[in-house]
């Protein structure tokens, strides 16, 4: 099992972590799970996920489909994400 980092900037969390939640169907499709939500002490709109996954690169590619796409700009999601994996 290895895990994943994903680093986001967003606009409001209050916005997002609807949004976030919501679509938790997409990340069990990317075979994403036990994730933890952190953010930042010095800016509160730099959010990281922490994710295990047992592919990195199937969920390397649900995070660049379109539908997670979708939901990261429904959610107010600044950029985009920067991925690290650690296993």
């Amino acid at each position: 099992m290895a895990t994943l980092a994903v680093q986001l900037t967003i606009g409001d969390y209050a916005k997002w972590r609807p949004v976030f939640d919501k679509h938790k169907s997409l990340r069990n499709k990317a075979g994403m799970k036990s994730e933890h939500v952190y953010r930042s002490a010095e800016n509160p709109k730099e959010i990281i996920i922490w994710f295990d996954v047992e592919d990195i690169a199937k969920a390397r590619a649900g995070i660049a489909s379109q539908e997670i796409k979708n939901a990261m700009q429904e959610a107010g999601v600044v950029g985009p994400p920067k991925v690290h994996s650690v296993s």
